[in-house]
Formats: C-alpha cells, sequence, structure tokens
C-alpha cells in the first residue's frame, strides 16, 4: 500500500514540476513583453493628466456656450424665415424700378446728349 502511495506521490511530483516548468516559461514570454513594451516617463504622465484636466475645464466652459450659439442660431433662422418672404415680395418689384426711375428723372437734368445738341447750337447748358 505504501509503495502505491509513493507512485501517487511520485506522479503527483512530476505534475507539480510539469506544472512549475509551463508556469516557469509563461513567465519569462509576460517578462519579455514586458521588457520590450515602452516606458512611460513619469514627467509625461504628470502632462497628460494636466492635459486632461484643462481638457475637461474647457468642456465645462464651452458647454453652456454652445446652448447659447444654438439658441441664436434658432432665432437666426426665424428671422431669416420671415426676410425670404420679404425678399420675394421685394423680387416682384424689380423689373417696375427702371421705368419708375427714368419717370423720376429731370428732363432738365443735363445728359452727354443734350449736351451736344446744345453746344453744337451754341446755347447754355
Amino acid at each position: 500500500m505504501q509503495s502505491q502511495q509513493n507512485i501517487t506521490f511520485t506522479k503527483a511530483l512530476e505534475r507539480i514540476e510539469q506544472e512549475k516548468d509551463a508556469l516557469g516559461e509563461s513567465l519569462k514570454k509576460e517578462q519579455a513583453k514586458i521588457a520590450s513594451s515602452p516606458t512611460i516617463d513619469p514627467a509625461e504622465i504628470e502632462r497628460l493628466k494636466r492635459d486632461n484636466d484643462q481638457n475637461k475645464q474647457n468642456i465645462k466652459t464651452i458647454n453652456p456656450q454652445i446652448g447659447d450659439i444654438q439658441t441664436q442660431l434658432k432665432e437666426q433662422d426665424k428671422v431669416n424665415a420671415s426676410a425670404l418672404s420679404k425678399l420675394d415680395q421685394i423680387l416682384g418689384f424689380l423689373p417696375f424700378i427702371p421705368g419708375r426711375a427714368a419717370d423720376a428723372i429731370k428732363p432738365s437734368i443735363p445728359t452727354p446728349t443734350t449736351n451736344t445738341r446744345q453746344a453744337t447750337r451754341g446755347g447754355d447748358l
């Protein structure tokens, strides 16, 4: 019976040695990964933390401004919508403006044609 226990004990020790070897190999691989990983300077970490904190502060101040800008854009859209309808009305009158302007011009205002006629006749402008 004791020999059976010795065999079981020996097998258990062999199994433990195999597991130990496997863990040793795994440990070596992990150490190699760590050794090949880039190192980060603690000062760089601190700088990144400060930058992150500054970005958080900036976000806190910018978010309310975004809300204000969105409100202003909505108001501007309303103004633009009403202005477009008024512009459409004005565009309907544009063809009549040259005729009205021509009617408003007094014939007593000298033009190049009247200047030429009067110069050839010798009259006053």
